[in-house]
């Protein structure tokens, strides 16, 4: 068995599931870049996101092929996916995986209430951590959405000592004031365990309310305001009006705020609209602290490109 590439900043689950169900059958599990293809009796690649369509059709016809990139009914057999994932695959020494799945709101940028639109739990905190470390970066899809389950889940990781990562975000619309001090007490980092981050997300003008109050409860709680990270989708169904509006009321309110340029699913384009992303790379290096978005060199060199 043969994983053929890697598609996310993360490793893929999938392949490290499958590589420990393999090695359990006492098969040889390698990556594909260390032997040539012919030498294996089976080769794998999963895909996580739709634009690594292209290169997933290179293999069909001699390569079984998965991930939700590639088919949204796509899913590991129960056998395999109850394994506990192969982390000397990629070499890493934390956990991950998900706790619970699926997420009850229907945003029409995202696919995951597609294929899990009841939230439910799937694993423990043993079924993900790793030998290693008591650092586990989670996947859930929405890790609010089942909250007297996420209470029991948090509770146990500050009884227990366990160190996560939110890769995915919380629902900050979900957040209570119970949950809001549970969190306090996590300990809680960013995906490379570097920085003490706690992720949200602002998806519209029209959720602001809703985000300040989660906002405010997580303060109340004790969570410093530069410890909050709050991703903002631009360039879907917003004007760069609205975009630089929701920075503006994050910064408000002390956030971190992070921009992502909307990307189709087809081919993985990104619209055409350089603006965006001079506005985005302004914000992700918090370049606001030192210049106005009008004054940024690199959105002036190229402003006659600029699409209004």
């Amino acid at each position: 068995m043969e994983p053929y590439y890697k598609d996310s900043t993360l490793p893929n689950l999938a392949l490290m599931k499958l590589s420990a169900w393999h090695k359990a059958q006492y098969d040889v599990v390698t990556k594909a870049r260390e032997i040539p293809f012919g030498a294996w009796d089976s080769i794998y690649a999963s895909a996580v996101y739709t634009w690594s369509r292209a290169r997933m059709e290179q293999l069909e016809g001699y390569a079984i092929l998965g991930g939700h990139g590639w088919d949204l009914e796509s899913r590991l057999v129960r056998e395999v996916d109850a394994m506990r994932p192969d982390y000397t695959l990629y070499g890493i020494d934390y956990g991950l995986g998900y706790l619970t799945r699926g997420c009850p709101r229907r945003c029409p940028f995202c696919d995951v209430w597609k294929m899990w639109p009841r939230p439910r739990v799937v694993a423990t905190w043993d079924d993900l951590l790793n030998p290693l470390s008591n650092f586990v970066v989670l996947l859930d899809d929405n890790f609010l959405a089942r909250l007297g389950r996420a209470r029991e889940l948090l509770e146990e990781a500050i009884e227990r000592q366990i160190e996560m990562c939110f890769s995915q975000g919380l629902d900050i619309r979900l957040v209570t004031p119970k949950n809001a001090e549970l969190l306090a007490r996590v300990r809680f980092w960013n995906t490379h365990h570097t920085r003490r981050q706690l992720t949200v997300a602002l998806d519209s003008l029209e959720m602001y309310p809703a985000f300040r109050r989660g906002v405010r409860l997580l303060l109340e709680a004790g969570i410093k305001p530069w410890r909050i990270q709050a991703f903002f989708l631009c360039g879907y169904d917003s004007t760069f009006d609205e975009d630089m509006e929701r920075f503006r009321l994050m910064r408000e309110l002390d956030v971190d705020p992070f921009c992502m340029v909307y990307r189709s699913p087809e081919r993985g384009k990104r619209i055409r609209d350089r603006r965006l992303h001079h506005f985005a790379r302004w914000v992700n290096r918090r370049l606001y602290k030192s210049c106005k978005f009008e004054e940024y060199r690199r959105y002036l060199k190229e402003a006659r490109h600029v699409r209004t």
